[in-house]
C-alpha cells in the first residue's frame, strides 16, 4: 500500500510549511510517497521554494478557486484527494501548521488492516464546544442527514482514494450540480463574522458520509468518556497564533513536551536546528 500527505496551504501559512516539510523529511516511513502541496497559483513559486529546501522531492500542485474563497478553496483541493496524489491508496490530509516529531508509519493509525477513523458524538462535545453546531448542520445539508457523530477528532486524517469518489458524486448527484460549483455556492451562512466555510466542513462530510455509505473503510473509534489519549507522532499547532505564542496545552515528544513553549521552541528541539 502507498501513503501520501497531502497539505492544502496558502502564502499567510507558509512560515509552518517549512517546519512542516522538515520534519517530514526527517520523520516518515518509506512506506510514503513525497508528500503533494497544493496551493493556488499565485503562491507556486514561494511554496516550491521552501520545498526545494526541506524536502526536494516534494510536489507542488496548483488548484484554483474564486477570489475570496480561500478556505473552500483549500477543503475542495483536499476532496479531490484521489486526484492531486494519483499514485496513493491512502491519502493522509495533514494541516500546514502539523509537525512530526517521532517516526510517520501507518502502523500507528490503522487496526486491522484499517485506518482508525475517530470520532465522538455531538451529544458528547455540544455542552462544551457548540461552536461546532454549523458543521452538524452543513453536513446535514450536504448530504441528507443529520450526523450523530463529529470525525475531526485529530490529524493526520487518513482516508481510502476511492472515498473522496464516492463522495463527490454523492453531492453532484443529490443536489443537481458539479461537486465544486454546489460548495462554492454554499456561502458563509449569512453571517458576516464567519469564514467562507462556516457551514462545510470536509473531513465531516468524507466521516459522515463513509460511516453511513461505506462503514468497512475504518475501523471506527468513539471517544466518548474515553480519557484523552496524547499519544501522536505529529503536533497539530494553531496556525493563527504563529510560531511564538506560548502553548497552553501539553503533548509530550521524545526529550520534551509542549507546555509554556512556543511552536519554534518545539521546532528547534525536534529538528535539532532553528527555522526562521
Amino acid at each position: 500500500m502507498k501513503h501520501q500527505v497531502l497539505i492544502s496551504t496558502y502564502h499567510k501559512d507558509f512560515v509552518w510549511l517549512g517546519p512542516n516539510l522538515a520534519t517530514l523529511h526527517k520523520f516518515q516511513s518509506d512506506d510514503f510517497l513525497p508528500p503533494v502541496v497544493n496551493v493556488q497559483s499565485e503562491d507556486y513559486a514561494g511554496a516550491r521554494a521552501i520545498a526545494d529546501r526541506y524536502f526536494p522531492r516534494a510536489i507542488v500542485v496548483v488548484k484554483d478557486g474564486p477570489v475570496g474563497k480561500g478556505n473552500l478553496r483549500a477543503q475542495i483541493a483536499m476532496m479531490n484527494g484521489d486526484q492531486l496524489c494519483p499514485d496513493a491508496d491512502y491519502i493522509w490530509l495533514v494541516g500546514s501548521d502539523c509537525i512530526t516529531h517521532s517516526p510517520l508509519t501507518p502502523d500507528f493509525f490503522f487496526q486491522d488492516g484499517k485506518p482508525v477513523l475517530q470520532m465522538n458524538s455531538y451529544e458528547h462535545l455540544l455542552p462544551y464546544a457548540p461552536g461546532i453546531k454549523p458543521w452538524q448542520d452543513g453536513v446535514e445539508a450536504v448530504l441528507g442527514w443529520k450526523p450523530e457523530f463529529e470525525y475531526m477528532r485529530r490529524l493526520p486524517l487518513i482516508y481510502p482514494r476511492d472515498l473522496f469518489r464516492y463522495v463527490r458524486v454523492f453531492i453532484t448527484e443529490r443536489h443537481g450540480k458539479p461537486f465544486e460549483e454546489y460548495v462554492y455556492g454554499i456561502g458563509n451562512d449569512g453571517r458576516e463574522h464567519r469564514s467562507d466555510a462556516a457551514n462545510f466542513s470536509e473531513s465531516n462530510v468524507l466521516g459522515a458520509w463513509a460511516h453511513g455509505h461505506a462503514p468497512e473503510m475504518f475501523h471506527w473509534k468513539n471517544l466518548d468518556g474515553l480519557p484523552y489519549d496524547g499519544t501522536n507522532p505529529m503536533i497539530q499547532f494553531w496556525s493563527h497564533g504563529g510560531l511564538d505564542f506560548a502553548c497552553d496545552c501539553r503533548v509530550d515528544y521524545p526529550g520534551g513536551n509542549t507546555f509554556g513553549k512556543t511552536p519554534r521552541q518545539v521546532i528547534k528541539e525536534i529538528l535539532g536546528y532553528a527555522i526562521p
